[in-house]
């Protein structure tokens, strides 16, 4: 529950709740379970405050400061977050579902089970950021950096991911169904039974990406590049490659089944791969291991 006092000074405004901020810097102010629907605090001082159970609907906070807060199961529907700061804040749960965050800043936040659904992210700062669980369907990522987060079972139907920095990032059990990837950077990712059925991934680099077990039926990988990558396992059946790059991947036991491949499979691993009516007439199959293959 709120304290009382607390929310009398933010009722003041900005400028008072900022400078009393200032002059009490180990207070940590308690706004948990308040109800701040359509406020606007653009530019206020919410470092490490509890705003727990908080609702916040849309709710302008255009470059506020929430370092290190908890928003855990707040309310932000529609909120207006573009530039603000979430580094390292706890947002576990929290409803965002339409919020716009262009350019703001959650690195190392916890975002576990976050409903982000048709929200903004472009350009946004997600380094390192805790995505378990969490729902990014028909979100708008692209540009957006990723870098190093843990995304494992995140769900990213229908969500447009085009040159975003997901390098070294977890997505294990990650659902891509229809989402467009098309230049984004997986570089080193981990995407062990991901599901990309029907996924844009036309340009983009998983170089040295662990794919193995992934389902990519039916995807766009034209110029993808996956030299180096391990696909153990890995459904391929019906995709569309057109200068795709495997050269020197791990392609044991992946179903091929029904696929024209204008690829470069140069030094690649195929032991075991099911070729059945695939086309491999503009195959670049040089040095390519092609043991117990199924024909």
């Amino acid at each position: 529950m709120a304290n009382d006092k607390h929310l009398a000074i933010l009722e003041k405004g900005v400028n008072a709740w900022n400078h009393w901020r200032i002059k009490n810097p180990n207070l940590v102010p308690d706004l948990s379970e308040a109800n701040l629907n359509s406020i606007v605090l653009q530019y206020i001082n919410f470092k490490g405050v509890n705003l727990s159970f908080s609702q916040l609907s849309e709710a302008n906070l255009m470059s506020a400061d929430l370092t290190g807060a908890n928003l855990n199961d707040a309310n932000l529907f529609k909120a207006y977050l573009v530039r603000a700061n979430f580094c390292k804040a706890n947002l576990c749960q929290a409803n965002l579902e339409g919020a716009n965050l262009l350019g703001a800043n959650l690195c190392e936040a916890d975002l576990t089970g976050v409903n982000l659904r048709n929200t903004n992210l472009k350009a946004t700062d997600l380094v390192r950021a805790k995505f378990i669980e969490a729902n990014l369907s028909h979100t708008s990522c692209n540009g957006a950096n990723f870098y190093g987060a843990d995304l494992s079972r995140a769900n990213f139907a229908h969500t447009n991911l085009s040159e975003a920095d997901l390098n070294e990032a977890v997505l294990n059990e990650a659902n891509f169904w229809e989402a467009n990837l098309s230049g984004a950077q997986l570089r080193k990712a981990s995407l062990k039974d991901a599901y990309m059925v029907k996924a844009n991934l036309s340009g983009a680099n998983f170089s040295e990406a662990n794919l193995q077990d992934a389902d990519l039926m039916k995807a766009d990988l034209s110029e993808t590049n996956f030299s180096n990558a391990d696909l153990t396992g890995a459904n391929l059946r019906e995709a569309i490659m057109n200068g795709t790059n495997f050269i020197e991947a791990k392609l044991n036991r992946v179903n091929f089944i029904k696929t024209f491949m204008s690829a470069n499979f140069a030094y690649a691993d195929l032991s075991g791969a099911k070729l059945k009516e695939a086309d491999m007439t503009e195959a670049n199959l040089t040095h390519a291991k092609l043991e117990n293959v199924e024909l």
